[in-house]
């Protein structure tokens, strides 16, 4: 995995088996030629070294993005459309796609909210 970042221009962030591919650029047409350009290299990277992508898990997310600008953009690996997403689960914390940490407090509320009332059934 150490070599990932020679077969692309997307920056990698690797952590044991999950990997997450950022690329910035100034407007949205860019972006996304930017991105449906680099995909295959790293797709191509992927099947010389024997691994595969998990499409049902893949998803892309805009950052600060305009809802009209998220619309139009089609992210595409072999054909394969990649969904869109405004929140996603990465190493135990939510990021939305405002940077904010809304989605992250509502999960731990609901996750502290169920410990509380099995602390409660057990007192």
């Amino acid at each position: 995995m150490n070599d990932l970042p020679q077969a692309s221009n997307l920056t990698p962030t690797l952590f044991a088996d999950d990997t997450l591919l950022t690329i910035s650029c100034a407007n949205s047409a860019n972006l996304q030629y930017g991105v449906n350009s680099e995909l295959p290299k790293v797709d191509e990277w992927m099947r010389y070294n024997k691994l595969s992508i998990n499409h049902s898990k893949t998803t892309y997310m805009l950052l600060n993005s305009n809802s009209s600008q998220s619309c139009n953009f089609k992210v595409k690996i072999n054909d394969f459309e990649i969904k869109h997403t405004t929140c996603t689960k990465y190493l135990g914390v939510y990021i939305d796609q405002y940077l904010s940490w809304t989605e992250h407090i509502h999960n731990l509320e609901i996750k502290l909210s169920r410990s509380v009332a099995m602390f409660y059934r057990i007192r």
